[in-house]
């Protein structure tokens, strides 16, 4: 697709009003068509942020623009609107790109033209480099999480089945899967499959005959349906951990009973419907009323709040810049770098420990280290079975 078809959508520049204000423009790229469509909701969660933070005046004399583009999830797409969003739209960060796959085509282009970006939905930890910042939990961390918790609790003596697809999205789980299980010294079955397969009979049949009776699976979101109805066809109804992305209201509804009774979902950010999210449930009626709630816009919330906090910090107290006779507090990609660059623990109501300062042994400073959680289904309804807690440590990894 040409750079000229592809579709921009987002929050629009703020209006015009008695006081001027100077406009922040960010960008992501995002399947709002494709086979990775369910997921736009991240991104759409980081819009209603920025609007509601637009509808409140702003920040130290800022309000922010939004411009998504459509990649369709396809790598060569995601580096064109990379092109479009930096040198048509001149944005000042990136903010929620989604895909590991899309995030390591746009990476060189970014690092090139010196923009940040702040939170991409990748699960690979070496997404980030000197100009990438992660905002929850990575393939890493989730990964020994899911590990540990399911050997813990799930694993009934038996090996651990593993269902990854063998790509950027898969493979760093599939490492941290290998790792943990190797730290506890718990065998593990896996199997591997290529993006885009949607017949998964021969690799759910192979896990049903070893006897396993919890699965991991790490993939995009798409593939987890098909992969369900295949285990449900033959009658195999194993426990099942996966990301806290795959809890889409679409995608829980869809699932055959029998195994959405067995889904376990960690996560990095709290149980939606509570007095925590509720912000957010109002900004998504007001600003996106036809995102259902749910992780995947607490998500996007999530990386918008990292980035306003390092805003903040960039704009209060500095240097300043006049703009329309008025007089503002400097935004400058170098600032916002530094500000996160200072980022020790950071926590607020959503996210807890991120840091990105750089420490002793600590070879990927871009990749924090959440609490994570433990989110499964119980009498109809997703509810935290495991308290917020720091995911284990693999041996001899680069993060915090």
């Amino acid at each position: 697709m040409a750079v000229s078809s592809i579709v921009a959508i987002g929050v629009q520049a703020p209006a015009a009003s008695a006081k001027s204000f100077k406009t922040i423009v960010l960008g992501a790229d995002v399947p709002e068509t494709g086979p990775a469509a369910s997921v736009l909701p991240l991104a759409l969660g980081a819009a209603a942020y920025l609007d509601s933070v637009n509808a409140a005046g702003g920040v130290n004399g800022y309000k922010f623009k939004y411009d998504l583009v459509d990649d369709q999830y396809n790598p060569a797409l995601a580096e064109s609107a990379a092109r479009l969003l930096v040198l048509q739209d001149h944005v000042f960060a990136m903010l929620d790109d989604i895909g590991a796959n899309t995030q390591q085509a746009i990476k060189p282009f970014l690092l090139a033209n010196g923009v940040p970006s702040i939170g991409p939905a990748s699960s690979d930890p070496n997404t980030s480099d000197a100009l990438t910042y992660m905002v929850g939990a990575t393939a890493d961390t989730d990964g020994a999480y899911q590990m540990t918790y399911a050997i813990n609790n799930l694993a009934g003596g038996k090996p651990v089945g593993v269902l990854y697809q063998n790509d950027a999205v898969g493979d760093p789980y599939f490492a941290a899967y290998q790792q943990a299980a190797a730290q506890l010294a718990w065998p593990i079955t896996a199997e591997p499959f290529p993006t885009g397969t949607t017949d998964f009979t021969a690799e759910i049949t192979a896990l049903q005959q070893a006897g396993v009776k919890v699965v991991l699976i790490a993939a995009s979101a798409s593939a987890l349906l098909p992969a369900m109805t295949t285990a449900n066809s033959i009658g195999f109804t194993p426990d099942w951990v996966v990301t806290g992305y795959d809890t889409t209201a679409s995608l829980l509804k869809s699932l055959p009973s029998a195994q959405e009774a067995n889904m376990y979902f960690s996560t990095s950010v709290p149980l939606f419907g509570t007095s925590v999210t509720a912000p957010l449930q109002a900004a998504l009626t007001k600003y996106e009323p036809s995102v259902a709630m749910g992780i995947d816009p607490e998500i996007g919330w999530t990386v918008a709040s990292v980035f306003m906090a390092a805003f903040k910090k960039m704009t209060t107290g500095h240097k300043v810049a006049k703009h329309k006779g008025l007089v503002y507090q400097a935004a400058t990609r170098k600032g916002l770098v530094k500000a996160l660059d200072s980022f020790k623990n950071f926590s607020n109501s959503l996210i807890k420990d991120v840091t990105y300062a750089p420490g002793k042994g600590v070879t990927l400073p871009h990749v924090d280290r959440p609490e994570e959680a433990m989110i499964a289904v119980r009498n109809g309804n997703l509810a935290i079975v495991a308290p917020f807690s720091q995911p284990p440590r693999l041996q001899g990894t680069g993060t915090q």
